[in-house]
């Protein structure tokens, strides 16, 4: 499989509800895997970038995920960036593999 096909295949789509309000929320990620993010974002922030990640995902309920990430990617439309997980919790961990298990 083609590396981009697999990297899409991989992800789930999360936090939809965000969308309506993507005016007054400066930031939220809309697409999760096991090892990174897409954070839709008009702010500024240049491939290499590390970031500090706390995001709560809404999938059968609200849960949190905390850790470090590093910009990968950005993007125009939708604008945001692709973000690599370089250092999650261990109950971060857990809840993005049972987000991902349920799906």
């Amino acid at each position: 499989m083609e590396p981009e096909r697999r990297r899409l295949a991989a992800r789930l789509r999360v936090n939809h509800d965000f969308e309506p309000f993507e005016g007054i929320i400066d930031a939220f990620v809309t697409d999760l895997s096991a090892t990174g993010a897409f954070v839709r974002t008009r702010a500024a922030m240049p491939v290499g970038s590390r970031v500090d990640l706390y995001f709560t995902v809404l999938h059968a309920e609200m849960e949190c995920v905390e850790g470090v990430g590093e910009v990968v990617r950005t993007q125009e439309d939708p604008p945001g960036v692709g973000v690599v997980f370089v250092e999650l919790t261990p109950a971060s961990r857990a809840v993005i593999e049972r987000v991902l298990a349920a799906s």
